[in-house]
């Protein structure tokens, strides 16, 4: 979509754009903050997964890619389902307040 709607000038400047503010960066940056919040995980755990992520991605494995973000979006999930089992005998707008 944008090689057809950017002109030759815009499209690397458009790839620029996204290299230098580091767009793989916000997916560890979301990744640590998330899993500090939910199970107090030190950062360099979500930082080695990241990187294998961002590796296999670099590499072409498509397959692997795909069933270790999915294993990462369980690992969240399960998570978030304790969270909400754990503060059990709440309200619907108790439980949207978070703890």
């Amino acid at each position: 979509m944008c090689r057809q709607r950017l002109s030759v000038a815009g499209r690397p400047m458009l790839w620029l754009q996204a290299e230098v503010l580091a767009t793989d960066l916000a997916e560890f940056a979301g990744a640590a903050i998330g899993m500090q919040l939910l199970f107090g995980m030190p950062v360099a755990v979500p930082a080695v997964v990241s990187l294998a992520l961002l590796e296999l991605r670099r590499k072409g494995r498509t397959r692997p890619f795909e069933l270790m973000s999915a294993a990462a979006l369980m690992f969240v999930a399960s998570g978030i389902g304790y969270d909400i089992i754990d503060t059990g005998g709440q309200s619907a707008s108790g439980l949207a307040a978070g703890p």
